[in-house]
């Protein structure tokens, strides 16, 4: 092994990766032949750790490689004396692959044995075999690396030799062909980040080019023969593949690649890795509106996480089945299999309020089986909605921060109308430092992406609201005025009015749309407790735990919607911490406006329309 020339470490992560790639086979090479430790590459890791941080140790750049070694031997002598010569089964665990579990026994303890009989070498001839069989150095590289002569490394070599079976050496060029496989996953897993670090810069381009490189060498793997942790990373390459992909080919192209991870998860035998890829790839289906196939997919995860016994899982996945059954043709739709399964999401409550990740799949689930649970007439059900809005109270005020759920189409959906996308529809749509003649400008999006320039202002705080549920003194007026050129969108971008009640919360919207579309929201009724010792958010939109309102669409002329029976119901259903509990396996599922003091509320939007 040739010394790097010009070795001006800098800091830069580039030029001390390139350390690692040219010197990390000597260094596993030094610490297999010092120690009979399972964990080589441990060691190797802190052996660089410790060099990164402590460089300007190294006085003679042109001794690297004695310096790195030297680290090596210390770190392994002290791992030694720790742990012994035992493998542990941590370590065993580790290397487990898909492989039969005699094999990985028979493998393991040849390993042991390999490790032992070199440790009962010589100090002389241990180094100059392992340098040799292991790192790769010819006899002019070792005999100026352990400054001898090349005659001397080739008695060496002869004596080791003797002194080891053929089999051994065959072990030992084994586990080093492991170790440069090991360095081929290391790679696959850096351009991975590469590529989700373009992805996040919207360069997709580059993006998908990385993706496609690393789905190349897929091609040449047989994954049968690979870990799980291989096969895991695989399929999140499939899954960055997928979302780079997702805007430059057709939906029913691009899901080929979830279905691969299908693929691949099967063949690990990875139930939790399974489950994740068949959820998935059914909720991509039922965007594809192929809801009885990705029912039975859902259905194999469900059973999966029931094993598991994951219970925000098995709400989460009750859900979303529950709600395949509304969505899909009218042939197949079953609008009572679809209140069982959300029965079953909302059974277990008490263990789903134990986690974050749990209280925001209840609120989903509670928003669907409330609706359910209210609806007048199921076979005259002819709309549905369930959604479950969070909001996140943060330094700078009110934003929303994620939204899920789904809706049965239909052409009244109107009348279940989500004021919180209304009001939201501005970050921080309300704040402690409003008041009269507060006004920002900021840039929101249709729903075409194309630009739109809004204006956000403070109108009043002492105007009088009347509404079905009651008559409002002293609420906040806060206007959204909307400008763009996207005319497609005319009817969803214009001038909101948005009106809060102190201590009731927001008790009307109007909308007048660019197209000159106009109608109002007022709140029917509600039940509300105040926040004890609130600030201005809690005062005009209290979130307690428990809160209710009722709101139903008006025309222009003030007029309610009385041809259906409809309901649309908003309940405050959870509250917890600021974390990404939502980002559970994409890449990109991250959660902006994290803030460990923020506080996030759930609430479970419910609707339904009924015919007369």
């Amino acid at each position: 092994m040739m010394e790097i020339k010009e070795m001006l470490f800098d800091c830069t992560n580039d030029d001390f990766k390139r350390i690692v790639d040219s010197y990390k086979l000597l260094l596993y090479s030094i610490v297999y032949a010092a120690s009979a430790h399972a964990d080589a590459d441990d060691i190797v890791q802190e052996t660089f750790i410790y060099a990164y941080y402590h460089w300007g140790m190294l006085r003679e750049k042109e001794k690297l490689s004695s310096w790195l070694c030297t680290i090596a031997k210390n770190k392994a002598a002290r791992a030694m004396k720790t742990a012994g010569k035992t493998i542990s089964l941590d370590d065993i665990e580790k290397r487990v692959s898909v492989t039969s579990p005699e094999t990985t026994f028979l493998r393991q303890e040849r390993q042991q044995e390999i490790r032992e009989k070199i440790g009962e070498l010589p100090e002389k001839y241990r180094d100059t075999i392992v340098l040799h069989y292991f790192a790769e150095m010819s006899i002019s590289e070792i005999a100026e690396f352990l400054e001898i002569s090349e005659s001397n490394v080739k008695f060496r070599l002869y004596e080791g030799r003797k002194k080891l079976k053929k089999e051994l050496l065959y072990l030992m060029d084994e586990e080093k062909n492991q170790v440069k496989e090991k360095k081929i996953w290391e790679n696959i897993e850096s351009e991975l980040q590469r590529a989700v670090e373009a992805y996040i810069d919207s360069q997709r381009g580059d993006a998908n080019a990385i993706c496609d490189v690393l789905l190349e060498r897929f091609s040449e793997i047989d994954p049968h023969t690979l870990s799980k942790e291989e096969l895991r990373l695989m399929v999140e390459v499939y899954i960055q593949k997928y979302l780079t992909n997702m805007h430059l080919e057709p939906r029913s192209k691009n899901i080929m690649y979830l279905k691969k991870c299908v693929e691949i998860a099967e063949i690990s035998k990875d139930e939790r890795l399974i489950q994740e890829c068949y959820s998935h790839y059914a909720g991509k289906l039922c965007g594809l509106s192929k809801h009885t196939e990705a029912i039975e997919y859902y259905e194999k995860a469900l059973a999966i996480a029931e094993k598991l016994k994951d219970f925000p899982v098995i709400a989460d996945l009750s859900y979303w089945i529950g709600a395949a059954y509304v969505n899909t043709t009218d042939a197949h739709r079953d609008i009572f299999k679809a209140k069982a399964y959300f029965e079953k999401a909302v059974a277990d409550k008490d263990e789903l309020m134990k986690s974050n990740y749990g209280k925001c799949i209840y609120a989903l689930a509670y928003s669907a089986f409330i609706a359910m649970s209210r609806v007048k007439n199921f076979d005259t059900l002819d709309g549905f909605h369930s959604t479950s809005p969070n909001i996140i109270k943060t330094e700078r005020g009110l934003k929303r921060q994620i939204h899920q759920g789904f809706h049965a189409e239909n052409n009244k959906t109107y009348l279940m109308f989500d004021v919180i996308a209304h009001i939201a529809h501005i970050a921080p749509f309300l704040s402690n430092d409003i008041h009269e003649g507060y006004q920002f400008e900021t840039n929101t999006f249709t729903r075409s992406k194309i630009p739109v320039r809004s204006r956000y202002e403070v109108i009043s705080m002492n105007e009088r609201v009347e509404t079905p549920a009651d008559v409002f003194d002293d609420c906040l007026h806060i206007r959204y005025t909307d400008q763009t050129e996207d005319e497609i969108n005319f009817n969803h971008v214009g001038v909101r009015d948005l009106f809060y009640a102190p201590n009731v919360g927001l008790v009307q919207v109007h909308f007048k749309a660019l197209n000159d579309w106009e109608y109002s929201v007022k709140l029917m009724k509600y039940e509300v407790t105040p926040v004890e010792n609130g600030d201005l958010c809690d005062r005009y939109l209290p979130l307690t735990v428990g809160n209710v309102w009722y709101y139903d669409p008006h025309r222009a002329d003030g007029t309610r919607f009385n041809k259906t029976d409809y309901e649309n119901r908003f309940e405050v259903v959870a509250e917890r911490k600021n974390d990404a509990v939502m980002n559970r396996w994409l890449p990109m599922q991250n959660i902006e406006d994290k803030g460990e003091n923020d506080i996030v509320t759930s609430i479970a939007h419910s609707g339904w329309i009924c015919k007369k």
